[in-house]
């Protein structure tokens, strides 16, 4: 009998370039509909290795050209170990314009994502899936989750819950970048991606953010300080981007979806406003007045 440990390597080393060899395709493809597919199941392979190997190994296991196609954060203490990977590719359907870009003269396009969340179980094993779920065709509606790059994991402050604040974001086509809040709750080992952390009732806060200056400077606009609890948002706008001429096509917004397939929003910062900041107490965040 071959020993465990000895036939996972030899399993890991016949998957891993199956890996590899489904990135290299997804990125030269240039077609999004079949990238989102290879996309699938390049997070479908992964997520099954990760129930066993920790993401960032399973990251640096692949080729290095591969390697920058999946993005990752970390959470880490004692009692919890939290990683989420973010695979993406170029869209080459959603052309984006900035006014400062490394690439002027050349094409610039938004980026397509696929997060996945990988979590340590109590007994030292992992926990790992999805970290959104889409139904239906084109266009998909969302049942939970978010389809955003997570950029930064925090731990929320409840009495008596273990929650966390992932930050993220999505480029959107041409100007604006959706700014992404999601909380998620564990229940011992078990992980729930919806916690109703904004208005008492919803489990995702997205902003619009019309800043066009650079492919990142929309991510200067939100910020969340573990210390005092509080998410902000900054220079919000409804008319000019600062310092520059060019009127926007839309002002700045922070939008809780009121269902599923985010068609409803309620609407946080008034139009006048060009901050504002919540508050974590009692497991919601409340306005900051």
């Amino acid at each position: 009998m071959i020993p465990f440990a000895l036939f996972f390597l030899a399993t890991s080393a016949v998957a891993q370039p199956d890996v590899n060899a489904l990135i290299e395709e997804m990125v030269s493809n240039g077609y999004p509909p079949e990238q989102e597919k290879l996309a699938a199941r390049i997070t479908d392979a992964l997520i099954e290795r990760a129930h066993e190997v920790a993401l960032p190994a399973l990251i640096e296991d692949l080729q290095p050209d591969n390697q920058q196609h999946l993005r990752q954060v970390s959470w880490q203490q004692s009692d919890r170990t939290i990683h989420v990977a973010t695979l993406w590719h170029q869209n080459s359907f959603q052309h984006v314009r900035y006014e400062q870009q490394e690439c002027s003269g050349q094409n610039c396009y938004a980026i397509n994502v696929y997060p996945i969340i990988q979590w340590r179980k109590a007994n030292g094993s992992w926990g790992a899936r999805s970290l959104y779920k889409m139904d239906g065709e084109w266009p998909q509606v969302r049942q939970e989750g978010a389809q955003a790059e997570v950029t930064a994991i925090h731990k929320l402050q409840p009495a008596n819950e273990e929650l966390y604040l992932l930050l993220g974001d999505q480029a959107g086509n041409r100007e604006p970048a959706y700014i992404t809040a999601l909380v998620i709750a564990f229940e011992g080992d078990e992980l729930k991606l919806d916690y109703p952390a904004f208005k008492q009732r919803y489990p995702l806060l997205d902003a619009s953010i019309y800043d066009a200056r650079r492919p990142d400077s929309y991510r200067q606009h939100m910020s969340f300080d573990p210390d005092t609890q509080i998410l902000s948002f900054v220079d919000l706008d409804s008319q000019f981007i600062p310092g520059l001429s060019r009127k926007k096509p839309g002002r700045d917004k922070v939008l809780v979806a009121q269902d599923s397939s985010r068609l409803q929003h309620s609407i946080l910062n008034k139009d006048a406003e060009r901050s504002l900041a919540l508050k974590f107490v009692d497991g919601h965040f409340v306005r900051v007045e």
